[in-house]
């Protein structure tokens, strides 16, 4: 039997080798790089389902309870269970609204309270890289095979061939983010999944607790990653310059002093990632009989969801209700 072939190595390609393996397929992986898992601020959750564009607003409720089920199946995925606070409050935060003295006892930094915030005590942070790097390692247990470093350079309707060579394959799933659209162009619409974000991820050190969950305001999304470091992303342009970098890293080191004050605080790295941003929302499912297809974002949020419903449509051959707004 020909195995199904994963051209992804990121946290959506792992979740559906992951589930694939559970189901007893053979699996074979391939993947560059992480992609933008690597860039990934790591939020599971983030409430608003005005946020969620397309098929994602469908899944978006699937989220909380497949990254739990998920955590037990494959232990020291590295999430953070801290609950998210939001400000100001928009009229569709869709989660609890929580008063100056609740914020006040939940981040005691903030240097300004504010006199309310949207609440989500379910969203944690999750080390995405570990955590991609952790159900490849799963999947690799359960029999799979994992080629790292690889790249795709044609998909057949047998096979991929790759830089390791002509991999056989009876389905060729696509989840290589942002690189997906370079490998769909002969099989949909490249406009469908065409568009692209970047995002500038800076990691800080800083004295433990400062942040004690996910901040988010128009100025600063931020939250603890580990004891002394701090994440913060940052949005970039279509294009952007090392300049750009600089003062979006100079801005985001000023919006922290300013809601969280002053303190010993020292940049400790920082990195690009391109993301895939669907405008339609994300595009899950069949291309060709032999080619499936699985962009989206946010892929950190989705990917356990993915994995289960994508595992289930291809070993079944049977639609998913859940990702009938993601074709």
């Amino acid at each position: 039997m020909k195995p199904v072939v994963v051209v992804g190595t990121g946290i959506v390609g792992a979740s559906i080798a992951h589930h694939l393996t559970r189901t007893g397929v053979p699996v074979t992986v391939v993947g560059r790089d992480g992609g933008a898992t690597a860039s990934s601020f790591g939020w599971i959750g983030g409430g608003d389902r005005g946020h969620w564009p397309g098929g994602a607003a469908d899944l978006s409720g699937l989220v909380v309870d497949d990254w739990r089920r998920l955590e037990q199946e494959v232990p020291g995925l590295g999430l953070r269970r801290t609950g998210s606070l939001r400000w100001p409050v928009t009229d569709d935060t869709g989660t609890d609204l929580v008063d100056s003295n609740t914020i006040a006892h939940l981040e005691p930094a903030l240097r300004a309270v504010p006199d309310r915030a949207s609440h989500d005590p379910r969203d944690a942070g999750v080390d995405a890289p570990r955590a991609a790097r952790t159900l490849l390692l799963a999947a690799r247990d359960a029999g799979a095979h994992v080629y790292y470093g690889t790249t795709v350079t044609h998909i057949h309707t047998d096979g991929v061939s790759t830089s390791a060579g002509l991999l056989p394959a009876s389905t060729v799933v696509l989840a290589a983010g942002a690189g997906t659209a370079a490998l769909t162009r002969h099989l949909t619409d490249p406009a469908r999944i065409a568009d692209t974000s970047s995002a500038l991820l800076i990691r800080v050190r800083a004295e433990t607790g400062l942040v004690r969950g996910i901040i988010a305001t128009p100025q600063l999304e931020v939250r603890e990653v580990r004891d002394r470091e701090l994440l913060i992303t940052a949005p970039l342009g279509d294009t952007w310059t090392w300049t750009d970098l600089r003062t979006a890293a100079r801005h985001a080191r000023h919006e922290l002093a300013t809601t969280f004050g002053d303190g010993r605080r020292m940049l400790r790295g920082w990195r690009v990632g391109t993301r895939p941003m669907p405008a339609r929302g994300p595009l899950i499912g069949r291309l060709t009989p032999h080619v499936y297809a699985a962009v989206m974002h946010s892929g950190v949020c989705l990917a356990p969801s993915v994995g289960r419903l994508a595992a289930a449509e291809i070993t079944s051959g049977t639609a998913a209700p859940e990702l009938s707004g993601c074709r």
